[in-house]
């Protein structure tokens, strides 16, 4: 191993690929935690958390660490969290 993606895709090898997966699910519950705790709506927390990680996880697609299930979900939950925040605030 000479590269930082190297140590990444072995991790992902020894545990059967969930470690990308698991990877983006914390970033994102993480995300979520942290932008859910301010004074911000959680509509904007969701849709702020879910774009990071479709943004995450789309780098990650190309090093071949996440499935292509992941890259769809996590882009469907940025739209819908989007499409959400930007409804709701048309009241």
């Amino acid at each position: 191993m000479s590269r930082p993606h190297e140590m990444v895709r072995l991790a992902n090898d020894l545990t059967a690929g969930y470690f990308g997966t698991v990877m983006a699910g914390c970033v994102f519950a993480i995300c979520l935690i942290y932008l859910a705790t301010s004074e911000r709506p959680f509509g904007y927390a969701f849709a702020v958390s879910s774009y990071i990680t479709a943004i995450l996880v789309i780098i990650m697609r190309v090093l071949s660490i996440v499935p292509d299930w992941v890259v769809f979900m996590s882009i469907v939950m940025a739209i819908g969290g989007v499409a959400y925040t930007v409804f709701s605030s048309k009241e």
